[in-house]
């Protein structure tokens, strides 16, 4: 089989009909706009001279839509969704609140190093850790995570306004 993305050679389709849904010699010859192997006539007819190239196509074959490409300013977007999905999901299972997790941190970090941390400080850290490793070796979970922290941070400034609120 060649891997050649064109019609058979004794196909009949004229100048402009093959799209780019071409597909491999030994298989259904390339569809035209309508979704239609080129060996279907306009009228609905079977074009016999070209069955040994259609013996195994379905109409679902070269019918389907094709997914759109991926936009690449989308990416961003789909990285903070991600990391929203993880902060408000799986962690927030896991560890609680961020405020909570963060003022524990922050206290281990504090008795630690031997001066206060705050937990806004910490989640900050956090993301600054998160650059680092970007620096060094670029990822996609670097930015997942980096904007988990800073949502960290966010939620954590929320509950505080909350408690200043409430008093």
């Amino acid at each position: 089989m060649s891997d050649d993305f064109s019609c058979p050679p004794d196909c009949d389709c004229q100048p402009g009909e093959q799209n780019s849904d071409a597909i491999p010699m030994g298989k259904p010859c390339a569809f035209c706009d309508a979704g239609k192997p080129h060996a279907w006539h306009d009228d609905g007819s079977y074009n016999t001279e070209h069955a040994e190239f259609l013996d195994n196509w379905t109409p679902s074959q070269g019918s389907a839509e094709k997914e759109p490409a991926p936009d690449p300013d989308r990416r961003p977007l789909d990285l903070m969704e991600e990391a929203r999905a993880i902060v408000y999901g799986a962690r927030q299972e896991s560890y609680g609140h961020p405020a909570d997790d963060y003022t524990r941190t922050a206290g281990m970090w504090s008795a630690f190093l031997g001066i206060p941390i705050t937990p806004e400080q910490a989640s900050l850290m956090m993301v600054l850790l998160k650059i680092s490793r970007e620096r060094n070796r670029p990822g996609d979970d670097n930015i997942v995570d980096a904007h988990g922290y800073l949502l960290c941070y966010g939620r954590i400034q929320a509950r505080q306004r909350q408690v200043i609120e409430a008093h």
